[in-house]
């Protein structure tokens, strides 16, 4: 082992720039670490190893020299290394490198318990002030001083001072002198830590005398090791006599509060990382939706010519105001109004398989555009394929008629409300509720014994009251749970509820916003229903009919623009999944197609005669599309073969509001 005797003045050099550097470095990692240089805030010292009696008098004793590296910004740190360089190198030189490295950390613990017991004695000793934190070497550096001021003393007392150094000690004292006065002046500066420090260097150095001066090598070391020793051991009795009742209560609530701010700081950034999280997620999947819609624009096959674009049409007699696509799609349903008949078209050849008359109706010009006559005429039907039945509304007066597709035959006529129209069969196939228009019910038939089991009244009976609107179009569908019936009846903004198992009525759905003109359920993935709005489509929750996404209408500038109340609308998911709508829009004499979602027209396709359409209508996939004209004219177009237009001719602008 090398002796101290030999430590040169490299080793002591060496062993001073490795304090200096342990300190600077140590205040540049927390800065890299988040705290803030200038001026730390107390918490920050606290959490990095400031000197805060509550927690160093409380099983944290570690902080007695954890403080000693610690400092609060640099002017703190550059004046405390400064004068480290200037003392720190003439006291190893006078007690060797190992005693130096001694005295700093001996006499910084002991000047660091001087300053928690003086900080604990003024808050809790009668004056009350808060407890402060303490950090930096300054301590540790006056216990050098200290040591230097005692082998002064002792030199003196055996004449042996040099009188080369008499300046240096004088400095010495001038700088000690200093410190002390602005204990006394700067309320910011640690009084306490720097005469603990300089006190527990008189004693280190009287203890450990100059390294030079011990010839005896056992003595030597035992004199080195001894002083600092039971330094320690009287600070480890300091700090468990320290350890009071106030203490641990005051340790304890600032650890409580500080865990309070970590937990609400932590929330904070859980919170942060998870905004930040969903902001990216939107922006991916809006970045997504973007080039899907992209795709999907490429996708879109080109024009062709305007013969091909108009599709097949075929005559299926003025006055048809409704029809039905069989389940194979080869045949289709047709209602007549005027006529009050039922008829089977068969797409193959356009040829009519059957005909079903009803009584002779009233003539059309006695009806209103919009409205069916209120006496009878065939209005409305639904299918039961499995039985090979046919129910239709309004062929006999406030009736429905069952036709039999075998005999092609009336098989049945069941009386219930005035001027009956909608038809819906529950899924269980066992009750089909009738929308009776004038007396604003709804009656419940038992499909096995063709009686009527329930009329259930609808709000706004009155079709004449403030609140009612007899140009509603109304309709029925079920709810996603296919137990509950919706009916929109001609009472605005109202809706009303039947529970299928119950035959009772529910309460009705009031909304605020929008009056669709047509709704089609079953089509959204998630249950929402698709509706015909004034202004364009919208996805409306299944049971509060609210808003979700709404598409706004283009208008179009070569076309006449027309209310879309009167407008037709179907929409229905296509062989990917997507959903696909068609409607006139405000755009007479032309149908167009779209996915709605993205909001990518699919074609533009033309009406015959410049008629308008009463009725649109998909096949399975989207692949065809029906559409029954105002002039009787029924044509099917093929959806990927769309006619070419002068100018954009979307069916929706802009981008979806949500």
């Amino acid at each position: 082992m090398t002796s101290p005797a030999r430590s040169s003045t490299f080793y002591v050099t060496a062993l001073v720039v490795l304090l200096i550097a342990a300190n600077v470095g140590t205040f540049l990692w927390l800065v890299a670490l988040g705290m803030p240089a200038a001026s730390p805030r107390t918490a920050d010292l606290i959490r990095w190893g400031g000197n805060y009696a509550p927690f160093t008098f409380n099983g944290e004793a570690w902080r007695l020299l954890s403080s000693c590296f610690v400092h609060g910004g640099p002017v703190h740190l550059a004046a405390n290394m400064l004068m480290l360089w200037g003392v720190g190198r003439v006291a190893g030189l006078r007690y060797g490198a190992v005693g130096l490295a001694l005295i700093f950390l001996a006499g910084g613990a002991a000047a660091s318990l001087a300053s928690a017991w003086w900080a604990s004695t003024l808050a809790y000793g009668g004056e009350h002030r808060s407890l402060t934190v303490s950090v930096g070497a300054s301590g540790a550096i006056m216990a050098v001083c200290g040591a230097l001021v005692a082998d002064w003393l002792s030199g003196l007392l055996r004449r042996e001072v040099p009188a080369e150094h008499a300046a240096f000690h004088k400095q010495l004292l001038g700088a000690i002198g200093v410190n002390v006065v602005l204990g006394f002046v700067l309320s910011f500066v640690d009084q306490a830590a720097h005469l603990g420090g300089l006190a527990a260097g008189l004693v280190l150095g009287a203890g450990m005398g100059p390294w030079h001066a011990q010839r005896h090598g056992m003595l030597r070391w035992a004199r080195l090791f001894i002083a600092p020793a039971l330094l320690l051991a009287g600070v480890a009795w300091g700090l468990d006599a320290a350890n009071t009742p106030q203490m641990r209560a005051k340790a304890e609530a600032v650890r409580g509060r500080a865990a309070e701010r970590q937990a609400l700081k932590d929330e904070a950034l859980r919170e942060e990382a998870a905004a930040a999280d969903e902001k990216s997620q939107a922006e991916r999947a809006e970045q997504q939706i973007e080039q899907e819609a992209a795709n999907e624009k490429a996708a879109v096959p080109p024009p062709v010519s305007d013969e091909l674009a108009r599709g097949k049409v075929l005559d299926v007699g003025k006055g048809t105001s409704a029809f039905v696509l069989s389940d194979d799609e080869q045949r289709l349903y047709l209602l007549n109004h005027r006529l009050n008949e039922f008829k089977v078209l068969e797409l193959a050849d356009g040829a009519v398989s059957m005909r079903v008359s009803g009584r002779e109706g009233r003539p059309l010009g006695d009806c209103v555009k919009t409205f069916y006559c209120r006496s009878h005429g065939a209005s409305a039907m639904a299918t039961l394929p499995e039985s090979g039945l046919v129910l239709v509304s309004s062929m006999e007066p406030d009736a429905v008629s069952v036709i039999d597709l075998k005999t092609q035959r009336i098989m049945k006529t069941i009386k219930v409300g005035r001027f009956p129209r909608d038809i819906l069969v529950a899924p269980d196939r066992r009750h089909a509720y009738v929308h009776n228009v004038d007396s604003q019910t709804v009656s419940v038939i038992d499909l096995q014994t063709w009686k009527v089991l329930a009329t259930v009244r609808l709000q706004g009976t009155e079709s004449g009251s403030a609140s009612s609107d007899p140009a509603r179009p109304l309709s029925m569908w079920w709810g996603p749970d296919k137990r509950t019936l919706i009916v929109m009846g001609w009472l605005q903004k109202t809706y009303d509820q039947i529970a299928s198992g119950a035959l009772k009525k529910l309460r009705p759905l009031t909304v605020e916003e929008g009056n669709p003109h047509r709704v089609v359920p079953d089509v959204d993935p998630d249950g929402a229903l698709l509706a015909l709005m004034s202004e364009g489509v919208a996805l409306l929750h299944p049971y509060t009919m609210e808003p979700l996404v709404k598409r706004k209408f283009c208008r179009a500038p070569w076309v006449r623009w027309v209310t879309p109340e009167y407008s037709a609308f179907d929409a229905v998911r296509d062989a990917q999944g997507r959903t696909v709508v068609a409607s006139t829009g405000p755009n007479e004499g032309f149908v167009q197609v779209a996915r709605y979602m993205h909001g990518v027209t699919l074609g533009t396709f033309p009406l015959a005669d410049d008629s308008f359409a009463w009725q649109i209508k998909f096949a399975k996939g989207a692949e065809r599309l029906f559409v029954l004209a105002s002039n009787g004219k029924l044509s099917i177009f093929q959806v990927n073969q769309r006619m070419k237009v002068d100018k954009d001719a979307d069916l929706f602008c802009g981008d979806p509001e949500r």
